[in-house]
């Protein structure tokens, strides 16, 4: 109809209205057809006496409720204490312009989505029904729920069906241009008298296959994987550089004890201290004045209850009582050591940076990182003298600028590279 009728000057009459006047009207329409029926069925409830028909007006009328209850939410909009667990910027609505006219219908469906009624709400709610009712993900693209209540990654979207299927494993042509590329990078360190050390810290997936679904167990590849790949590509071109890999020691150590979280991504505080025991025991074959390393003796281990997890974030669930779960937390025994935490504007966002002043040694640190190093920062900073966690890729501007002692690039498998 727009194509074929001339209606350039009613469009450019209804662009420059105010908004205040026209952008209810859409709304206001839906409300009153919806309401008038919905009338019409409540005065005519008497013709319906019978049980069947009760039941089968009854579900007609919930129907009509739960459409008209979006368009309600975005006429009125009420203020519910209700937090979105959606890390990014939703659709803004688009201006209606002549020349992009085709294009209008797509993009205000698209900021309807975003911005409907009530939707933070009905998508919690929506969630939580799937998760308990039906043990399933709200997004099998992003989480899955396993067995015995765990919840792990899923799909495309962070690469992990690719890692289960061996499908995301480098040519030889890439895998030579990565590992040449680490060991450059140790070259140039080592030649400003830094040392570097490179750490992978394992997928959930991976030390705990057992409790993945049935769906994702068929899938699964017991063949060499892309960390194994860059792990013997690099002691091919060059031995003297290693990458920490704790996959075996996880492992094992799961038989007996919990590693991981079971609603969330990451590892607990006892996968931690395991990661960081094997981090530390390679740093202090060059320093041995980081010694002694700490052990389980030195730590009070306070057992907590937990019922978010950022697994359920990603579902769009906010509370997930029903998911609790007793995590360990790892408090230091013994006097505690004064560490103070330094001013970080200078840096990317997310950046921690610690100073323990009653250290002995000298050692400035960066560790490059991601969110798993959270639960390694209390057993890593009493070691050193200053602690620079940058939660972001290697920036040799920054290390330029800190002339720190040490440099580690620590990440999980899925952002190694």
């Amino acid at each position: 109809f727009i194509y074929t009728v001339d209606m350039t000057d009613s469009l450019k009459d209804l662009r420059d209205q105010k908004k205040n006047k026209w952008h209810l009207l859409p709304y206001c329409i839906s409300f009153l057809f919806s309401s008038v029926f919905i009338f019409y069925l409540v005065f005519n409830f008497s013709n319906y006496q019978s049980p069947q028909k009760i039941v089968e007006y009854g579900f007609s009328f919930g129907f009509l409720i739960l459409l008209v209850l979006p368009t309600v939410g975005q006429i009125f909009q009420p203020q519910l204490n209700i937090k979105s667990t959606e890390k990014r910027a939703l659709v803004e609505m688009p201006k209606l312009k002549l020349v992009d006219i085709e294009k209008y219908p797509r993009a205000f469906e698209n900021y309807y989505n975003d911005n409907f009624g009530f939707r933070d709400l009905l998508i919690q709610i929506g969630g939580y029904l799937k998760v308990v009712i039906f043990n399933a993900s709200p997004d099998q693209d992003k989480t899955v729920m396993g067995y015995d209540k765990w919840v792990f990654l899923s799909g495309e979207f962070y690469g992990v069906i690719q890692d289960i299927k061996r499908e995301n494993l480098l040519s030889d042509d890439q895998l030579k241009k990565k590992v040449e590329g680490w060991v450059q990078k140790r070259n140039v360190l080592a030649a400003n008298g830094i040392k570097y050390y490179k750490a992978i810290w394992p997928e959930k997936h991976n030390v705990y296959p057992q409790y993945l679904p049935l769906s994702l167990k068929l899938q699964l590849k017991d063949t060499l994987s892309k960390t194994d790949q860059m792990i013997l590509g690099l002691q091919k071109i060059d031995s003297s550089l290693e990458i920490i890999d704790v996959r075996k020691e996880l492992i094992e150590a799961q038989k007996t004890t919990q590693v991981y979280l079971k609603n969330d991504t990451h590892w607990n505080d006892y996968g931690a201290f395991i990661g960081y025991q094997k981090l530390m025991q390679t740093i202090s074959k060059d320093f041995r004045e980081i010694l002694p390393l700490k052990t389980l003796e030195d730590y009070h281990i306070k057992w907590e209850e937990s019922s978010f997890g950022d697994l359920f974030g990603m579902m769009g669930i906010n509370e997930a009582e029903r998911f609790t779960e007793t995590i360990p937390n790892f408090v230091p025994l013994g006097k505690s050591q004064e560490i103070v935490s330094m001013p970080t504007d200078s840096y990317p966002p997310e950046t921690v940076f610690h100073r323990n002043n009653n250290n002995k040694d000298s050692l400035r640190v960066i560790i490059f990182r991601d969110s798993f190093t959270r639960n390694l920062v209390k057993f890593i900073s009493p070691h050193f003298h200053e602690v620079l966690y940058i939660w972001a890729p290697y920036d040799s501007s920054i290390v330029e600028a800190y002339k720190p002692d040490i440099v580690i690039e620590c990440f999980v498998e899925r952002r190694f590279e």
